[in-house]
């Protein structure tokens, strides 16, 4: 994935040189990690984050990567023992509140590095407790904090959507569509397709959470992609391979099979028309956004074949799918075989319309 000079030298600058940081003691036992009376040890525990974080916001960049670093290894406990989830809990909690004037802190390195251990840490605790601090990191302007927070969110926002007295009211799932409608750059928005997915291929929870929670995913997965299909109608968006991510997911078993026929529809809409605006931008680019449109198109193919497979009827659409799937560069007309999946959908009762088209070249 392409990472443009700016970000790479902010990402050097601040994780670099982590052999000449110093080490700071970390109080807190392993035997309080995995008790499920950590919370007792609040104090403890709440006392050892703000001083990683008091740490965190120094002028020294040696002293700030040694704190990012043991402030990731309080989520951590040695051996093949596994933390509490009362620890777990505790720990987010104090992280959250220490680390939130961090994420507004002047000196972009600051916040940087709040970003990253705020990322590892969510990934560890698993807990919606981080959501305040990630919804403000998210509203940075700076695009390695963006990544960095989509990071973050790709974890914590499952865990909101798990709570049922969270979820009604969850922001996370929008405000990562806003990030990356407002930046959408290939890393911002390979991390914010990502961060829409709910990790949908480890551990789901129960049907009864797991439906309403895709619901959700899939409206603003469907929000994101109808954007990305605004910038197919004007030309080539960046990075187009990007987009069989947000198809892929939207066909995954554990998420069509969930979601209802409304939403099908709608997802079934989406994928139809990113194949017939990605094979009309195809025959006009050239080199390698020639390659990566025809691939869109032969990935989408893959979903309407997948769709079919679902319903039971993926015999009913290979005649149309394989040409599409088969497609290279020397393919002619692509967009005419693309023209007939809208109808070959039809055929097996997908209620979809053929594609409005855009009838001026990019940028007319």
């Amino acid at each position: 994935m392409p990472v443009s000079p700016r970000l790479a030298l902010i990402l050097v600058t601040t994780i670099c040189a982590v052999s000449a940081a110093p080490s700071f003691a970390r109080p807190i036992d392993k035997s309080i990690k995995t008790s499920v009376d950590a919370a007792k040890s609040a104090t403890l525990i709440n006392a050892e984050v703000k001083d990683l974080a008091d740490k965190l916001a120094s002028d020294d960049p040696a002293v700030r990567t040694a704190a990012r670093m043991a402030l990731v290894d309080l989520a951590t406990v040695p051996g093949p023992e596994q933390a509490s989830v009362q620890y777990l809990n505790t720990l987010a909690t104090s992280v959250n509140t220490q680390l939130l004037p961090l994420a507004t802190n002047k000196n972009v390195l600051v916040r940087l590095n709040a970003a990253i251990a705020i990322a590892r840490i969510a990934n560890k605790t698993d807990s919606d407790l981080l959501s305040p601090v990630v919804l403000v990191l998210l509203a940075d302007k700076n695009e390695a904090i963006q990544i960095w927070a989509l990071r973050a969110a790709r974890d914590v926002a499952p865990a909101v959507l798990r709570n049922p007295l969270l979820a009604p009211k969850d922001k996370l799932m929008p405000t990562i569509v806003a990030v990356a409608q407002a930046n959408p750059t290939p890393a911002v928005m390979d991390e914010a397709y990502k961060a829409l997915m709910l990790n949908h291929t480890a551990k789901r929870p129960p049907p009864a959470i797991w439906k309403p929670m895709v619901a959700t995913a899939v409206t603003q997965m469907g929000n994101l992609l109808k954007s990305r299909l605004d910038a197919y109608r004007n030309g080539v968006p960046t990075e187009p391979v990007l987009d069989a991510q947000a198809a892929n997911f939207l066909v995954h078993p554990a998420v069509f099979k969930e979601i209802s026929p409304a939403q099908a529809s709608q997802s079934s809409q989406l994928i139809c028309d990113l194949m017939a605006l990605a094979a009309l931008r195809s025959t006009t680019a050239q080199g390698a956004d020639r390659e990566a449109l025809i691939k869109v198109v032969k990935d989408g193919a893959s979903c309407v074949q997948a769709i079919a497979e679902i319903q039971g009827k993926g015999a009913d659409v290979r005649a149309v799918i394989d040409p599409i799937r088969q497609a290279n560069q020397q393919t002619p007309n692509l967009p005419a075989l693309v023209a007939k999946v809208a109808p070959v959908l039809q055929g097996i009762g997908v209620p979809v319309t053929p594609t409005t088209l855009p009838t001026t070249a990019p940028g007319k």
